[in-house]
């Protein structure tokens, strides 16, 4: 679906030749084997688990105020895990029983938790439901309110997770943190939690596969002006939507990885890799996570960790296709009412929903040259 202005959002399809197959009639004829491994391709996609905490009496009160009553199965519970309810749905879970069965098969972690209507709602409903999890391809990445609580009850969610709800006791190989919530696991007393939960996180952090430092970017107005954006002084309005390179972070969880950002990135990407380089800069949030591995004495030597930085537009935008193109739409349509935006670039990149990677060496010491720290783009499934 094209925009009303013109501009389209950047898509997987735009790396799909034009003359590609799009339909396979004759997939029903293969063989169960042959079907049930497409199956498994399709859903062999990794995602980005958007994750509440809350103590117990957080949902409680919730519950009242719905006057609704906890489920028995739900009576012993002391922390609440919470996910986003579109993050739930599978659409493959949708098409027969075939690939209700395989999804079934590959999501191989149920999850109790509470499902919540989205974040913008003024008033959340919670409803009790159940998250299929696998850990080969999905990131947890706690968000919301952070107290004390919290990251208490985290890290007993990571223990129980492995112990209590992998029936292979695996457990999370896969995390996606941003400082605040780091930054609480670093000052959390983990005596106070008992050495099973301290040497149990400790032994999932000295196994995970790869960890993602998220780093919102907020572009501030001298580069903005810079981008060739002119911006009304006294807005104080700072907006992915004058910077189209920089990717929307999109509140759906699945997304493509992509080596190398194949769009022209290069304008607004010395900017950002500028504004990135600023007095706060990803390696505060590196330093930190070294501190804790130490706290915990796990041996940073023998690690086979892949690290990232994950940087994006700093709210979520977009659960789909067409709701993505109309917030685009919208904004374009304000800036341009009040004289604000520069056409000079509309046209010469697609905005693109999902996120950038960077290797940490990146925010070590400052590259004059973007083109030699290209980054990744994870690119959201939208649909």
């Amino acid at each position: 679906m094209a925009s009303a202005t013109g501009s389209r959002i950047f898509t997987i399809a735009d790396m799909t030749p034009a003359a590609s197959t799009q339909t396979f009639t004759l997939f029903p004829l293969l063989p169960p084997e042959l079907r049930l491994m497409v199956w498994h391709f399709a859903l062999a996609q990794p995602r980005i688990i958007q994750t509440l905490i809350y103590p117990r009496d957080r949902i409680d009160h919730a519950l009242q105020h719905q006057r609704c009553e906890r489920p028995d199965e739900r009576a012993h519970e002391n922390y609440s895990v919470i996910f986003y309810q579109y993050q739930s749905i599978n659409k493959l879970s949708h098409v027969n029983q075939e690939s209700r069965r395989a999804t079934s098969a590959f999501y191989r972690v149920p999850i109790p938790c509470w499902l919540t209507t989205p974040p913008r709602d003024y008033q959340p409903l919670f409803k009790p439901g159940i998250f299929y999890f696998n850990p080969d391809y999905d990131y947890i990445h706690q968000v919301g309110y952070r107290d004390w609580s919290t990251i208490d009850n985290l890290v007993k969610f990571i223990h129980d997770l492995k112990t209590i709800h992998d029936p292979l006791h695996v457990g999370l190989l896969n995390l996606a943190i941003d400082f605040p919530t780091l930054n609480g696991l670093c000052r959390l007393d983990f005596h106070s939690l008992g050495p099973l939960l301290a040497t149990s996180f400790a032994e999932t952090l000295s196994r995970l596969q790869e960890v993602f430092f998220v780093w919102p970017v907020k572009i501030p107005q001298r580069s903005q002006r810079h981008l060739g954006r002119d911006q009304d002084p006294g807005s104080g309005f700072h907006d992915i939507r004058r910077v189209p390179s920089l990717p929307v972070m999109a509140w759906v969880p699945g997304f493509h990885r992509l080596h190398h950002d194949p769009r022209p990135i290069e304008h607004d990407l010395v900017i950002i890799l500028d504004t990135m380089h600023g007095r706060r800069n990803p390696s505060i949030i590196t330093a930190k996570w070294g501190k804790l591995l130490q706290k915990l004495r796990v041996n940073q030597v023998e690690l086979q960790t892949e690290h990232r930085i994950m940087t994006q537009f700093g709210r979520p935008e977009g659960y789909d296709y067409e709701s993505a193109n109309e917030w685009l739409d919208s904004g374009h349509s304000w800036f341009t009412e009040k004289g604000f935006v520069s056409e000079r670039r509309t046209e010469e990149v697609k905005p693109a929903f999902g996120f950038w990677l960077f290797p940490l060496h990146v925010f070590n010491k400052h590259s004059s040259s973007s083109i030699d720290i290209w980054p990744e783009l994870a690119l959201a499934d939208l649909y």
